[in-house]
């Protein structure tokens, strides 16, 4: 029979992440974000830019991308 060993469990709220440390990296990120206005994504699909007119650019800038990284690797 296998006996599972006993672990500690502690509950943490939303709270307990609410406010940075006064004087903290994180509170001063914070309070650059509130000062330029910005606000978290909602979803991956805002970061999404149509940068290529079509596939075959696309095809064509990644085809020179792996030419130039190989011509500069020796």
């Amino acid at each position: 029979m296998m006996v599972a060993e006993e672990q500690e469990v502690t509950a943490v709220s939303i709270a307990d992440f609410s406010e940075p440390a006064a004087g903290s990296y994180m509170a001063q990120l914070e309070e650059q974000a509130r000062r330029k206005h910005v606000e978290p994504i909602e979803s991956a699909d805002e970061l999404r830019a149509d940068v290529f007119e079509s596939d075959e650019e696309l095809d064509e800038f990644l085809a020179d991308l792996q030419a130039f990284r190989h011509a500069n690797m020796a």
